[in-house]
């Protein structure tokens, strides 16, 4: 009896540690497969509309720079820019018309700071965002004198909470998704003399694709 019970016990064994053995060799073949990747640079699709903001100079597809210092780590920059030129025909007090050109700019930066959690040619990502969007917008101020153009200033402020992950579809390029919500606050100085600084509070859920290029 007890030649049995160590007979089954020696196989029992074999089998737990063939099985170890076989894990970690499709785990080694995964990672030299696919290794570890330390600099991605992507390219942000958002499911938001400029106009879901009272703002109108909002980039919504930006830039993404990724620094993956370990496996299980990220560091995230963002970058947008908006730019728009409308020409606009006044009307002198002699009857006749020019032209004049009104800028609205924006600028959008932002820094996270990821958790991931690696599986099989994928991993899942959640972390934290916090952003800053700077834009101005000009518009004609109709004087006695003739027209002028006043510049109008804003600052947004987006702290944001995501969860998302993305998929290796080559050792060099990844696509994913994530999902987020946002507390956005927009401070909006108007440049007319009557009008007054007015500050908008926002929350909403925002969903992105994401594709990535991994050159290192």
């Amino acid at each position: 009896m007890k030649t049995t019970i160590r007979i089954f016990a020696t196989f029992y064994f074999m089998l737990v540690f063939s099985g170890i053995g076989q894990a970690q060799q499709q785990q080694q073949q995964q990672e030299e497969s696919y290794p570890h990747r330390y600099l991605g640079l992507g390219i942000r699709i958002s499911g938001i509309q400029i106009g879901d903001f009272t703002s109108q100079a909002y980039p919504t597809n930006r830039l993404v720079l990724d620094i993956d210092a370990h496996k299980y780590f990220r560091l995230e920059g963002q970058l947008g820019i908006y730019s728009k030129t409308s020409e606009v025909d006044v009307s002198s007090g002699s009857g006749g018309s020019s032209k004049l050109d009104l800028h609205t700019k924006s600028t959008f930066i932002g820094f996270g700071i990821m958790g991931m959690y690696p599986k099989e040619h994928g991993r899942f990502v959640a972390g934290l965002r916090y952003s800053i969007n700077n834009y101005s917008d000009e518009s004609i101020n109709y004087n006695p004198g003739g027209p002028t153009i006043e510049k109008s200033t804003g600052k947004m402020n987006l702290f944001s909470g995501m969860i998302g992950g993305e998929y290796f579809l080559a050792r060099f390029f990844s696509i994913g998704a994530e999902f987020s919500i946002s507390s956005v606050k927009d401070v909006y100085d108007d440049a007319s003399p009557s009008a007054s600084s007015t500050t908008d509070k926002t929350l909403l859920t925002e969903s992105n694709l994401i594709l990535r290029f991994y050159p290192f």
